[in-house]
């Protein structure tokens, strides 16, 4: 449709011929060269991408690939790739779940200036140009449930409660990420902490305060401090290591954290990269 409103005719493209482009994009996230152009050269020629599609084919369907009808709009800024984005995340929603999760932020990488505000900047992420994806993912590293970052309409199609429209963004966006969880054994929200406890049976969480190299506070609704173990911890008074008394919350905590940054790192070692040619 894109090619037609532009030159005034049709590339014809298959969905067989849809198929095999995108099964060439994750081939070049798998198997990385300089130039997308390498995989046609005679020098470097890659049978798996050169044999499936002719590089005149393959630039034609990446420069008129879209994905709703460019000529109409709505208020959501992800409009022109919202269908290809939900299909992604409902089939990461099929997926069977763990029970243990982390919530955490990664960034789509995108240098481009097409995005407007949509396009963030952090200087604390090893990309640091790109979109803001909110992700919950499993202790392995598998992603279950996503939201991209919208600024001000970010919620906007979310239902919460009094309560919950009172909390702050943070906050909001775990409750959001949690509410697709198909068993929900708890929503926790950890830290290393600190030795003292405090338990709410109305709302059934926890509070742990653990005095470690400095003091921490977790909360959650799946683990208490005990049963306590032991953890080995350097002692300055006394200049050797001595054991520490190591609350059961904590060690869930260190035993299933970092499952969006395992997410994130395994994504990076195949990138996929995409860029439109005018």
């Amino acid at each position: 449709m894109y090619a037609m409103q532009s030159t005034g005719r049709s590339i014809n493209l298959t969905v067989e011929e849809l198929r095999n482009f995108i099964s060439i994009k994750v081939i070049m996230g798998i198997i990385s060269m300089p130039s997308y152009l390498d995989y046609w050269s005679s020098k470097t020629r890659y049978p798996l991408v050169a044999d499936v599609m002719s590089l005149k084919r393959y630039q034609e369907i990446r420069r008129y690939i879209h994905f709703v009808d460019n000529n109409e709009t709505n208020s959501d800024p992800y409009f022109k790739i919202r269908p290809f984005v939900e299909r992604i995340r409902q089939n990461c929603l099929k997926v069977e779940e763990e029970s243990r999760f982390s919530i955490d932020e990664m960034v789509i990488p995108y240098k481009g200036t097409k995005a407007g505000k949509k396009r963030q900047y952090n200087p604390r992420k090893p990309r640091k140009w790109g979109f803001r994806n909110l992700v919950r993912a499993g202790a392995s590293g598998v992603i279950y449930e996503f939201f991209l970052y919208a600024g001000n309409d970010t919620f906007e199609n979310c239902n919460f409660t009094d309560e919950e429209e009172g909390l702050g963004w943070g906050a909001k966006a775990v409750l959001r990420l949690c509410k697709s969880i198909k068993k929900k054994p708890y929503l926790k929200k950890l830290g290393i902490g600190a030795f003292s406890q405090t338990v709410c049976n109305k709302t059934k969480l926890a509070v742990v305060k653990w005095h470690d190299n400095k003091c921490v506070v977790l909360a959650s609704s799946y683990a208490v401090a005990y049963p306590k173990t032991k953890v080995k911890r350097y002692c300055k008074e006394k200049k050797q290591r001595i054991d520490v008394d190591y609350p059961n919350l904590v060690k869930h905590y260190n035993a299933h954290m970092g499952g969006v940054d395992l997410a994130d790192m395994l994504i990076a070692l195949y990138r996929t990269e995409m860029k439109t040619s005018r």
